[in-house]
């Protein structure tokens, strides 16, 4: 009796793994797109899997779009440094390139953790420099650029 239950045991574990679903996914968002040259049925914020190139077009698929560049903005009435100002990469690994298209003056930047704690200061002068993150854990940082008088951005950077 006592070998027939495991034998029954092992066989409805067995099945149930085969039966279970490999990925589910909660979205936030999704739908349908099409015209006459086909469609197709896509979702937000999943993690990709592969992507391909035909042309002029990229298409990621799979699950999870995980990309996000944010500049985060400033209190009301505060100045807003007037500079164009590009950060890539982000997400990055070691570091992010920061590039002040027509900055002339010496720039000042502030890199704090999610908990407001200053990480690192400092300052350059010119249009591009980068900052290392090498030493940092993995996470969200806010880097703020610019200072008081010129005004200033703040830019949200993750560590991968």
């Amino acid at each position: 009796m006592k070998h027939t239950y495991k034998i029954f045991l092992s066989v409805a574990f067995v099945i149930s793994v085969m039966c279970m679903q490999a990925q589910e996914v909660i979205t936030t968002a999704g739908g349908n797109a099409g015209n006459n040259s086909g469609s197709v049925s896509y979702t937000i914020g999943q993690p990709f899997v592969s992507t391909s190139n035909s042309g002029d077009y990229t298409i990621s698929e799979g699950v999870q779009q995980a990309f996000e560049i944010m500049e985060v903005d400033i209190a009301e009435g505060a100045k807003v440094l007037d500079v164009e100002i590009v950060i890539f990469p982000n997400p990055t690994e070691k570091e992010v390139n920061i590039q002040a298209n027509g900055n002339d003056k010496e720039m000042n930047y502030q890199l704090y953790n999610v908990e407001g704690k200053v990480i690192t200061t400092g300052s350059w002068c010119g249009e591009q420099y980068s900052l290392s993150l090498q030493t940092l854990a993995k996470g969200v940082y806010m880097l703020r650029l610019g200072d008081k008088e010129r005004g200033e951005r703040l830019f949200k950077i993750v560590k991968k």
